[in-house]
């Protein structure tokens, strides 16, 4: 009935459909990972960051909980807790293009914050490490035009931070 709700957009009672489902098991991960979506979806960010972690405690390598759990992080401004997340998906599937580009951007986003802070080594750190990751997509997703431009970005920014 949870799934039912969600589709129809009725957030409110596919929350209460998944909270009486765990009533039952309060450990299914399939219904805390329902949960912690129609959070994020209602954009209840620590509600969908709790329930993503709960099947994290059950599910260590749950990819997808992992992920979203790192996207919760960066959108909190969790920078480095995000870099973090990315980094364990990325040891699960070293090619998961969504891991490697969320990343990337963290780490052009920590460099943007150390250049303003001027920690110009920390930044150069973090353009290297972005650099890499989006290099990462370009093999394995060349298609994909974003990941040119922020390598270009990062290329624009490394040059930025000479000046500094």
């Amino acid at each position: 009935v949870g799934l039912s709700e969600r589709k129809a957009r009725n957030f409110s009672e596919a929350i209460r459909c998944f909270q009486n489902a765990l009533n039952c098991d309060e450990n299914d991960p399939r219904v805390l990972e329902c949960l912690g979506e129609v959070y994020l979806v209602r954009g209840s960010l620590l509600g969908a960051l709790a329930s993503f972690e709960a099947v994290l405690r059950i599910e260590q390598d749950n990819l997808f909980c992992l992920y979203q759990t790192g996207c919760i992080k960066t959108q909190s401004g969790e920078l480095c807790e995000a870099v973090s997340v990315f980094q364990k998906v990325l040891q699960l599937n070293t090619t998961y293009v969504p891991a490697l580009l969320s990343a990337a951007e963290c780490h052009y986003q920590l460099s943007v914050q150390s250049i303003d802070q001027g920690l110009r080594p920390v930044a150069l750190s973090h353009l290297e490490q972005g650099l890499e990751l989006s290099a990462r997509c370009c093999e394995l997703t060349p298609e994909y035009v974003s990941v040119w431009l922020r390598i270009g970005e990062i290329g624009m920014l490394g040059r930025h931070s000479d000046k500094h």
